[in-house]
């Protein structure tokens, strides 16, 4: 579920973050995405915390996650975020 409430498939959130530059590869991505489903379908709810986030590609699939209430903080020691691309 996109973070403003449209839902779309994981191949759709995939390709979103896919567009970001950076080091998390469609495996990982795949990895992350059914990890997060399988705990979303479960009912574990949460904030999420990403350390060394770079130009944002995991963040930006995290973000899509996220449930009203819920917050994502990203954390690194240089400012490398492409906050334009994680524009919807």
């Amino acid at each position: 579920m996109l973070s403003h409430g449209v839902a779309c498939s994981a191949h759709e959130r995939i390709a979103l973050a896919g567009r970001i530059e950076g080091m998390f590869s469609a495996f990982s991505m795949a990895v992350l995405d059914t990890a997060l489903g399988f705990q979303s379908a479960r009912g574990v709810t949460g904030d999420i915390l990403e350390i060394g986030t770079f130009r944002g590609k995991c963040a930006a699939l995290m973000a899509q996650h996220l449930r009203p209430g819920e917050r994502l903080t990203l954390v690194d020691i240089a400012d490398y975020l492409d906050r334009a691309a994680l524009e919807p």
